[in-house]
């Protein structure tokens, strides 16, 4: 890793937090509205200067919690959702959005 002046000189812009939440929302979000799980799977993500990965653990994330709220409404019961909170994607299928749903390209080696 560079430091920030090196990385600065190089061209690298580091995107705040909020920002690409906010990002992910809004280019993601409607992807993934009404889709099935399968469908949800077969997006692919591109982030073309991904430097640190933020978009993409952006994007892992929203896709995640799309994908354990699905979850959860197939779980209730006569139109009610369970009070819990619902439960993380199993480990197989979080690998496989990671392995098949983010590409990342950057110049630097990481």
């Amino acid at each position: 890793m560079t430091s920030p002046d090196a990385a600065r000189t190089q061209g690298a812009v580091y995107t705040p937090p909020w920002l690409v939440e906010r990002i992910v929302e809004r280019t993601l979000g409607p992807l993934l509205a009404r889709r099935s799980f399968e469908e949800i799977l077969a997006l692919r993500v591109l982030d073309p200067a991904c430097g640190e990965g933020e978009f993409l653990l952006g994007a892992c994330s929203k896709i995640e919690a799309t994908l354990c709220s699905r979850r959860r409404r197939g779980q209730h019961h006569r139109g009610r959702l369970p009070k819990a909170p619902a439960p993380p994607l199993p480990p197989a299928a979080l690998a496989r959005v990671i392995s098949s749903c983010l590409f990342g390209v950057d110049i630097e080696e990481r």
